[in-house]
């Protein structure tokens, strides 16, 4: 089971990986799996519940005991397939407090020059609610992000505060679960970039043999092989 039908109880993603533009790419690469960790410790708090936002309180509530301060970036609404930004002056009224993110993401995007991030509405695939989430936990330091569904609406929010626990990922948690999926969900530019920067992150010491890179922790060890445009080959 992956982390999209895991996290977000939703059906698992079968499409192809989410091509992205040098603009977009080197967003996921700085942010997509430290992202991806954040999840994964999200759902060892709330499981499989599903979110249910207060926009007058400002909070995010997973069943009984579990509740959030959050912010509403937009909403993907499945018919038309299309992705409103909450800044938009056509989205559902969100109180101004909780669509600072969202208005950093559009200023962002128009000073980098990435449509994605400035156009308040454009077609969009399910993919691109899991790349909008992932660039705003890292981005604003985000406890996670969520995807909130409706009759025809999935609303994408990243959570911020409360106490979730990071979640101990093993050698082979990162290897054999989170880099696959990370992966799996966007087509990156500079892959090498993305291992490296995500790694680093991690506090693992980067050494390079030729293509091969060598990633310690302590006793841990990760090696990774790319080819001559930097698309990872191996992983192990």
């Amino acid at each position: 089971m992956g982390l999209s039908d895991r996290i977000f109880n939703t059906e698992a993603i079968s499409q192809e990986p989410l091509k992205l533009d040098k603009g977009l790419s080197t967003l996921a690469e700085l942010y997509g799996g430290i992202a991806m960790d954040k999840q994964w410790s999200l759902q060892d708090v709330i499981g499989n519940k599903s979110g249910k936002i207060n926009a007058a309180k400002g909070r995010i509530k997973f069943g009984l005991w579990h509740s959030f301060p959050v912010q509403i970036l937009g909403t993907y609404t499945i018919s038309s397939k299309t992705f409103l930004w909450a800044w938009a002056a056509t989205h559902p009224f969100v109180p101004s407090d909780l669509i600072q993110q969202a208005l950093q993401l559009k200023s962002y995007g128009i000073k980098n020059g990435i449509g994605m991030l400035s156009k308040e509405l454009f077609t969009a695939e399910k993919l691109h609610l899991y790349l909008i989430g992932s660039i705003a936990s890292g981005m604003f330091d985000a406890s996670s992000y969520h995807l909130v569904k409706g009759k025809d609406s999935i609303t994408v929010v990243s959570l911020n505060g409360g106490t979730i626990k990071n979640k101990k990922l093993t050698d082979q948690d990162l290897t054999d679960l989170v880099i696959p999926e990370w992966f799996s969900w966007f087509e990156m530019v500079d892959e090498r970039n993305a291992i490296n920067t995500y790694l680093t992150a991690k506090n693992y010491e980067i050494t390079w043999e030729g293509e091969e890179m060598v990633a310690r922790l302590g006793k841990d060890e990760i090696r990774a092989v790319f080819d001559g445009e930097r698309k990872l080959v191996s992983f192990s």
